[in-house]
């Protein structure tokens, strides 16, 4: 993982079940925080796990790269939160 994913990855993992909010769970759609206040609207969408698609309306989006999918924090973020209610709905 470069310096840069790193960055963005850690910062997701900080972001609390208030700052991304679930809109459509089925089409992958979550509202963001913005650390700048605010909220980004991020489209995140898991295939068995794995990020297969996303977008963001902020301006790092694309930066860097998971999978060959261009990310940003809030991308990363929403698919923690994805991961994870899918994993809860799995319980």
């Amino acid at each position: 993982m470069d310096r840069y994913l790193a960055r963005r990855w850690k910062a997701a993992k900080g972001y609390t079940t208030e700052q991304v909010v679930v809109v459509s769970a089925t089409r992958g759609l979550y509202r963001v925080a913005s650390s700048g206040g605010g909220w980004y609207r991020t489209q995140a969408i898991l295939h068995k796990g794995i990020l297969a698609f996303a977008r963001c309306t902020c301006k790092d989006f694309g930066e860097c790269k998971l999978h060959g999918i261009p990310v940003c924090k809030h991308v990363l973020a929403a698919g923690i939160a994805a991961t994870q209610e899918a994993t809860h709905e799995a319980a």
